[in-house]
Parts: structure tokens; C-alpha cells; sequence
């Protein structure tokens, strides 16, 4: 009775591993048969010949945007009935920082160009800082071993004392060149001092140096 139960279980053994065989492998796509397109691709399909790139229309393209000849603010909207137009022109205040949207302290310092100041924040017994408080807009930003320094720069407002004045960086010409301003630094790296010095900044720097510069101040480990 073994005998017969085992000589079934080859039979069948025997017979499923013939039909896996005649289904065989399930087909390869051929290099010649291209996947169909598709909603995400839909010229999936198409002959390179026949993908060609389209150029940018003129009109398309980036310009720069000029300066407004006349410093007044213009705003066109719709009538009370939905109808017509009115436009509402309101002069700008000469008066207001334009980097704060204040009332600057003193409106003639605001024909000035604007002094981007780098002060220290380390190490910790230089705080508290002098003249932050009068900055328009200030940046911290990281240097070597994870300190940071300060980038002030001073427009609308001035300040009495401003230090510990530190030294420059080849970053704060991306600074510099966007608010027009004097650069003020402790000199720098001679290979950054020398960059400075050789370009087209050298007439914007203004290094207070070791002598006597009661606004500028700096630490004794500066």
C-alpha cells in the first residue's frame, strides 16, 4: 500500500514539473519593440529624429527691469461699479528707510551710501556687542571652528561706538556689492585683503586700523 502511495506522489511530481516546462520562460521584450506611450510620456515612442527643442521666444526671456523715473507709487483698480478705472498716485515718503519702511533718525543720512560693518561675536567676553542695536538690517553668518560674526550695515540710523570691528571675509562682497556701500573691516587674510584691494572695491574699503578711531574699536585678541 506504500508502495502504491509513493509510485502516485512521483506521477505527480512527475507531471507538474513537465506542464512548467511547456509554458517556458515568460517572454523578453524585443530591443526592437518599444514600451507604448504612456499619460506621463506620450511621445514615449517617438523617434529621436523627430524630438527637436523648441527655442525661447524673445519676449520670454529675462530682462532687467529699469529704475522708475519718478519715485511715486501708482496703482490702477476698478471703479466703485465695477467699471472704470481709477488710478491713485501717492508720492513716496523721502523720509523712510527704505530698508526698514521706518522713519529714518536722521532723513540726511539717507543720501549717503549705506556702511556694511563686520562685527565680532566671539569670544563671549566681547558681548555685548556695540551699535547692533542701530543697524538697519544685519546678518550673522558662520566662519572656521562653527563661530559666527555679524555684518551690520547702518543707513538710516548711526551709532556712536561700533565694534569690536572685525576682520573681512570673501563673502561680504555679495553684501557690499547689493546695498552700494562702505565696506568697514580689520583688514583681512592677505590673500582676501589682496582680492579686495585689487578689484573694483578698493575705493569702497575703509580699515580703521591700530591708531586712534573712537567709532570704530577693536578687541584686544580681534
Amino acid at each position: 500500500m506504500r508502495e502504491r502511495r509513493l509510485s502516485l506522489l512521483i506521477c505527480l511530481l512527475a507531471l507538474s514539473a513537465a506542464s512548467s516546462c511547456a509554458q517556458g520562460p515568460a517572454p523578453l521584450l524585443r530591443s526592437s519593440e518599444a514600451p507604448t506611450s504612456n499619460f506621463s510620456n506620450p511621445a514615449h515612442n517617438a523617434s529621436p529624429e523627430s524630438q527637436s527643442l523648441t527655442p525661447i521666444p524673445e519676449s520670454a526671456r529675462a530682462t532687467f527691469t529699469p529704475y522708475p523715473s519718478d519715485p511715486s507709487l501708482t496703482t490702477t483698480a476698478p471703479g466703485p461699479d465695477g467699471t472704470a478705472a481709477q488710478t491713485t498716485q501717492a508720492s513716496l515718503n523721502p523720509n523712510i528707510d527704505p530698508l526698514t519702511g521706518e522713519p529714518a533718525k536722521d532723513p540726511a543720512l539717507l543720501e549717503r551710501r549705506p556702511l556694511v560693518i563686520k562685527i565680532s561675536n566671539y569670544p563671549r567676553e566681547i558681548r555685548p556687542q556695540y551699535g547692533l542695536n542701530e543697524t538697519d538690517v544685519v546678518f550673522e553668518y558662520y566662519i572656521e571652528w562653527l563661530d559666527t560674526r555679524f555684518i551690520g550695515i547702518f543707513y538710516g540710523n548711526d551709532a556712536s561706538e561700533i565694534g569690536p570691528v572685525r576682520s573681512g571675509r570673501y563673502f561680504d562682497e555679495h553684501i557690499l556689492r547689493m546695498y552700494h556701500a562702505y565696506y568697514v573691516f580689520n583688514y583681512a587674510d592677505p590673500r582676501e585683503y589682496a582680492y579686495f584691494l585689487g578689484g573694483d572695491l578698493q575705493k569702497w574699503l575703509v580699515t580703521p586700523g591700530y591708531g586712534n578711531c573712537p567709532p570704530f574699536f577693536q578687541h584686544r585678541v580681534s
